[in-house]
C-alpha cells in the first residue's frame, strides 16, 4: 500500500497515539476530503494502523458527524465486521452518531449483537452502550435492551457492571 501524507502520519505514530490521532483528526476536520484516506487505513492489513484510523474516525464523527456520514454504508456493511477489537470498540461510538435509516438501525443492532460475543470486554461494554444509544431511533427495543443489559450484568466484567448500572439509571 502506497501511503498518502496523512496515511504516513498515521502509520508513523508510535508514541502517544491518542495525541497524534487527535492532531490527525483536526486535520481531517479542516479538510474533510481526507476522510477517504482514513477509511483506506481502516481497511489496511496493519492492525495498529487500522486502530489509529478508527480512533480518528471516532473523533471526527463526534465533532462533525456529517464528515463521516458519506461512509456510513461502508462502515455498516464492511468495516464494522473486522476482527480487530480496537476498531470494533471505536465503531461502537461512531455508529450511533451517524444519521441512520430504519434499516441502518436494524443493521447496527445486528453489529452490536455480534460484538456482544467479542472476547474483549471493552467491545462488549461499548456494544451495550451502542445499543442503548440507538434507543431514541428504535424505542420499541427499550424493554429488550434493558433486559439484555441486566443479563449482561450478571456475568459481565467490572466495566460492564459499571456501565450497566449507569445505563439502568438512565432508563429511569
Amino acid at each position: 500500500m502506497e501511503f498518502t501524507p496523512i496515511q504516513q502520519r498515521l502509520d508513523s505514530i508510535k508514541r502517544s497515539p491518542v495525541d497524534q490521532a487527535e492532531k490527525v483528526a483536526e486535520e481531517v476536520l479542516d479538510h474533510p476530503h481526507l476522510t477517504a484516506e482514513i477509511i483506506d487505513c481502516v481497511e489496511s492489513e496493519d492492525s495498529a494502523l487500522q486502530s489509529r484510523a478508527a480512533r480518528v474516525l471516532e473523533i471526527v464523527a463526534a465533532q462533525s458527524p456529517d464528515i463521516v456520514q458519506p461512509f456510513k454504508d461502508k462502515i455498516l456493511h464492511d468495516l464494522s465486521w473486522t476482527d480487530q477489537w480496537h476498531v470494533r470498540a471505536h465503531f461502537c461510538k461512531v455508529i450511533p452518531i451517524l444519521d441512520l435509516s430504519r434499516e441502518d438501525v436494524e443493521k447496527a443492532y445486528q453489529i452490536f449483537d455480534h460484538y456482544l460475543s467479542d472476547r474483549s470486554s471493552i467491545v462488549r461494554t461499548f456494544a451495550m452502550q451502542g445499543m442503548f444509544d440507538l434507543l431514541d431511533r428504535a424505542p420499541e427495543r427499550t424493554e429488550s435492551v434493558r433486559k439484555l443489559i441486566e443479563e449482561l450484568m450478571e456475568t459481565g466484567t467490572p466495566a460492564m457492571l459499571s456501565r450497566g448500572r449507569m445505563l439502568l439509571v438512565a432508563f429511569e
